[in-house]
C-alpha cells in the first residue's frame, strides 16, 4: 500500500501568531470601551432614581434659599435626561417675604436627549406651565423690581469699574415647538408710580417657528388664548408720576466719558424683546382700566363711555 503524504501549505498562507502588545491592547481598548458604557448606563440609571431627584430637590432649594436670602420650596422632580423634566409645586419669595413665583407644575419635554446641551443646542418638544402665579413689585428703595433684587443676589454686581473683558459669546441654540400655558397670571405692581397690570390666561397655546434668545426676537406660527384678560389700574403711588419719570430720564443719562464696549454691551442686554406672528386667535377675553388717580369711581352710566373707567368683555 502507498503511503499518501499530506499537501503542504503555500507559505503566504501560514498563520501567522498575533503579537502579544497587540493582544494586549485589543483588551485594554475594548475594556476601557465596556468601562465607559456601564458608566454612562449607571449615571441615567442614578438620575432616574427617585432618591437621587430626593437629594437633587434638597439641595437645590438649600443652595437657593441660602444664596437668594428668602424662601424657596420645590415639591418634586422628575427627570428623565431622554424625554422630560417636570418641576412641581416651586415656590419662591421675594426680599420681603411676599410671594414672587408659585406654580403647580412646570414641564419640560425634550425633542432630543438633553445631553446635546454639551454641543451648545437645545431641542425642545414643550413646555407647559400649569397653575402658575407671577408677582413682580416695585418701590422707591429697589433699583428695579423684586424679580432684579434676587437676580442680583444670585448674579452680584460688581461695583467697581475696570476695562470689560470682551469675550466671545456663548452660542446656545434653542428649538422650542409649543408653549402650553394653563391657568397663568402675572401681575406687575409699581408701587412707587401707583401702576398695577395683571395679565392672564385660561389655556394659552403658542406654536413657533424660531426662538432666538440672543436676538431676543420670537416667531410663532400661531397664538391661540382662551379666557385672557388685561387689567390696567392707576392709583396715587409713594412718588409724583413725574417725580417717577424725572428719576427714569436720570438712569439714562451717559457719563461725559464711557467705554465703548461696556456701552454695546448694555445695549444687547437692553434690547427690547420683539415677538410676532402670523395668526393671533383670542376667545372670551376681557380687557379693563382704572385711572384711579384722575377719578375714583364711574362719573356716567353703565351705557355711556368714561375713559377713567373702561371695561370690554367677550371679546373674540
Amino acid at each position: 500500500m502507498s503511503h499518501q503524504q499530506g499537501s503542504e501549505i503555500p507559505q503566504d498562507q501560514v498563520p501567522v501568531p498575533k503579537s502579544r502588545w497587540r493582544v494586549w491592547a485589543q483588551r485594554i481598548v475594548l475594556g476601557l470601551l465596556v468601562f465607559v458604557i456601564l458608566c454612562f448606563g449607571a449615571l441615567v440609571i442614578l438620575l432616574n432614581s427617585p432618591s437621587f431627584q430626593n437629594w437633587a430637590v434638597s439641595r437645590t432649594t438649600a443652595f437657593l434659599s441660602e444664596k437668594l436670602e428668602t424662601t424657596v420650596t420645590l415639591g418634586r422632580i422628575d427627570l428623565d435626561i431622554w424625554q422630560r423634566l417636570i418641576l412641581e409645586d416651586l415656590y419662591i419669595e421675594d426680599a420681603d417675604g411676599d410671594t414672587l413665583l408659585e406654580t403647580r407644575a412646570l414641564k419640560v419635554g425634550f425633542e432630543s436627549p438633553l445631553l446635546t446641551l454639551l454641543g451648545g443646542s437645545l431641542e425642545l418638544n414643550s413646555i407647559t406651565l400649569e397653575h402658575a402665579d407671577l408677582f413682580l413689585r416695585r418701590d422707591t428703595s429697589m433699583d428695579g423690581n423684586n424679580l432684579g433684587v434676587l437676580i442680583n443676589r444670585l448674579v452680584p454686581r460688581d461695583t467697581g469699574y475696570r476695562a470689560p473683558e470682551i469675550k466671545d459669546p456663548v452660542e446656545l441654540s434653542i428649538s422650542l415647538q409649543e408653549l402650553r400655558l394653563i391657568d397663568v397670571t402675572l401681575v406687575d405692581w409699581n408701587q412707587a408710580k401707583g401702576n398695577t397690570l395683571q395679565l392672564g390666561v385660561d389655556d394659552g397655546l403658542l406654536s413657533f417657528y424660531t426662538v432666538d434668545p440672543a436676538q431676543k426676537t420670537v416667531r410663532c406660527r400661531d397664538i391661540l388664548l382662551d379666557g385672557l384678560f388685561v387689567r390696567v389700574a392707576e392709583r396715587h403711588g409713594q412718588i409724583t408720576v413725574e417725580e417717577y419719570d424725572r428719576r427714569e430720564q436720570e438712569k439714562l443719562v451717559l457719563p461725559e466719558y464711557v467705554d465703548l464696549d461696556l456701552y454695546y454691551l448694555a445695549d444687547s442686554l437692553y434690547k427690547p424683546f420683539r415677538l410676532t406672528s402670523d395668526h393671533i386667535h383670542i376667545t372670551n377675553g376681557a380687557f379693563s382700566f382704572d385711572a384711579f388717580r384722575r377719578s375714583a369711581q364711574r362719573r356716567f352710566r353703565a351705557d355711556q363711555l368714561d375713559l377713567d373707567h373702561m371695561r370690554v368683555h367677550a371679546i373674540d
